[in-house]
């Protein structure tokens, strides 16, 4: 027992530490610093097996201590989502229906028809490395989801780090980003009950989501009452470890009733009260799960290097990459295009919903672990997310130069077209 906790112990130093020079890398060629986590935890994996083999790596990560890694991981992530969740759910600003509406339409519809086409394409080839033995219906739902998908914490934080929160292109962007990503997330909990077990599967997770969502505004109506919000303000630290707890249980029991653990987090999370109190209590706690979360990209990365056959097929990562890139690009242009944007708008609004990041790390794990995609599709994605995601300072910065914004185009949600 002792031994065991040394070794996670050991291998938690070491990853914390590859984590912290993938953030300096990171820096060095101005990319938000959960890129350079990303990448150094994709690349532990092969390199531990490059470098030592399979049974050295066994010898110094048993899979008791890689099961006990995982299960810190995904905490540190359920932690970090409630910080995330709670300060962009009501930052969908108050824009006017059409540019939204169409935006966010379209920006679902179009990536989501182009990812389910390359899904049901996956199926007619029968390619078993790729295919896997997932439900039919399963499989083209998530390659659809997987299309669709923005990163809202990593769009956030490219956003304040550039300085253009005040921008009409930044919050309309986030705005719509928030919602695509929930319709992503209920979509995923379809999938993972279609994988499970079936179309009963998923009407159970269905059942289950819809109570819990029910259940948000009486929750958070009993934590806004006078009493409990005194008591957050007086004792901050046990309010913390309180929401802390009950965001890992609810992580813990959604992933075992058949959703995944990132809803229980993001219920959590919507639960509570908006004011400066639990603004701050979701704040520290997400700080927390912040310093876990590379360990999350870490046991992802060894998990899929480890598995059988795992070889990295580039001619379809490469596929997958340009025609989710167009997909969104094709569809955010045209969405803004209807909602009555300018060009600038529109162009910038292409890029910042282009950013894939952590939202698509996280969904395509879920997929992954719900046995919907391979390992080798799972590493097709990531690069994906990566791809995209290095893709959005430079051709902001391009844009800045090429086609700057005009005054209304820096107006906030006042204007609403």
């Amino acid at each position: 027992m002792i031994e065991a906790l040394v070794a996670a112990a050991g291998a938690i130093v070491v990853v914390l530490a590859a984590s912290w020079i993938g953030r300096r890398l990171a820096a060095l060629v101005r990319q938000p610093a959960v890129m350079g986590e990303i990448a150094v935890g994709l690349l532990l994996g092969p390199g531990l097996l490059q470098a030592c083999g399979p049974q050295v790596r066994e010898l110094l990560l048993p899979r008791s201590t890689l099961e006990a890694l995982h299960v810190i991981g995904v905490a540190g992530l359920a932690l970090y989502l409630v910080g995330v969740a709670h300060r962009l759910g009501p930052g969908l600003v108050a824009y006017g229906r059409k540019s939204l509406l169409a935006l966010t339409i379209c920006a679902v519809s179009v990536p989501m028809a182009i990812g389910g086409g390359v899904g049901f394409w996956l199926l007619v080839t029968d390619d078993a490395r790729l295919r896997g033995d997932a439900p039919a219906a399963a499989l083209v739902l998530m390659f659809a989801v997987s299309f669709t998908v923005s990163a809202v914490p990593v769009l956030a934080r490219i956003i304040d780090d550039r300085g253009i929160a005040g921008t009409r292109a930044a919050r309309l962007a986030m705005a719509s980003a928030i919602i695509v990503d929930a319709i992503g997330w209920l979509l995923l909990a379809v999938a993972v009950g279609l994988a499970g077990a079936g179309l009963s599967g998923s009407v159970r997770a269905a059942v289950i989501l819809v109570v819990a969502v029910a259940m948000v505004p009486l929750v958070r109506r009993l934590l806004s009452r006078p009493g409990v919000t005194r008591l957050c303000g007086r004792s901050p630290t046990t309010c913390r470890m309180a929401v802390a707890v009950v965001a890992i249980v609810a992580s813990w029991a959604a992933d075992n009733l058949g959703l995944t653990a990132v809803f229980g987090a993001v219920l959590i999370a919507v639960s509570l009260p908006p004011d400066e109190d639990w603004q701050r209590v979701a704040g520290a706690v997400s700080s927390a799960g912040r310093w876990l979360l590379p360990i999350f990209f870490a046991t992802a990365g060894i998990t899929v290097w480890s598995a059988a056959d795992t070889t990295f097929p580039v001619m379809f990562a490469v596929v997958v990459t340009v025609l989710a890139v167009l997909g969104k690009t094709a569809g955010v242009l045209l969405g803004a295009r209807l909602g009555g944007e300018t060009g600038p708008v529109r162009q910038r609004l292409a890029v910042l919903l282009n950013t894939r990041g952590l939202t698509e790390i996280v969904l395509v794990q879920a997929g992954y672990s719900a046995g919907i995609i391979t390992a080798p599709v799972y590493l097709v994605f990531v690069v994906l997310a990566l791809v995209s995601t290095a893709m959005t300072g430079p051709l902001l910065s391009l844009l800045d130069k090429r086609r700057p914004l005009v005054p209304q185009d820096l107006a906030t949600a006042g204007g609403a077209r």
